[in-house]
This record gives structure tokens, sequence and C-alpha cells, in this order.
């Protein structure tokens, strides 16, 4: 082997691991933002899972269900009592406009 031989073979080697370590790089690069969108996701899911955690559960909705029933059942009792009372102090506010003369 002469020194110009020699020379080219140790350039194709230099070129081989320049390429080499470009590849790796490039390899290395993709896992690692793949190794951030991972994370990102765990994140979100983590997230999402204490969201879920807080929910409430079917029963407790159920329970809620009969309150709101309850609640309306009063609301319209309540209704029906002022209903009642507006007539009669419409009763009584003629009862008194008539006792006065005013009607």
């Amino acid at each position: 082997m002469n020194l110009e031989e020699l020379n080219f073979s140790f350039s194709a080697v230099q070129w081989l691991v320049t390429v080499a370590i470009g590849i790796y790089a490039w390899v290395i690069s993709r896992q690692a933002a793949t190794n951030g969108e991972v994370l990102e996701l765990r994140t979100r899911v983590i997230a999402l899972e204490e969201r879920v955690r807080q929910l409430p559960t079917q029963q407790q909705l159920a329970q809620l269900m009969v309150q709101l029933g309850a609640t309306e059942a009063q609301l319209n009792n309540i209704g029906v009592q002022l209903t009642a009372m507006s007539r009669r102090v419409e009763r009584i506010d003629d009862f008194l406009m008539k006792q006065r003369g005013g009607k």
C-alpha cells in the first residue's frame, strides 16, 4: 500500500464515520422528540384522569335528580300558596276599598 491508497482509505473511513454520526444524531433526535411527545401525552392523561375522578358518580347523579324533583314539587306548592294568598289580598283590598267608598 502506498501513501495515496492509505490517504484514500482514510478519507473513505472518515466519510463513513461522519455519515454514521449523522444517522446516529438523527435517530437520537427522533427518539428525543418521541420521548417528549410521550411525556406530553402522559401529562394530558394524568390531567384527564384527575378530572374524571372528580366527576359525580351515577349514584350521585340519581340522588341529585331525586333532590331536584323534591325541590320542584316544593316550588310548585309555594306557587299555589302564593296564588291563593294573592287572591286573598285582592279580596281584602276590594273589601277595604268598598268600606272606604273608593270603588
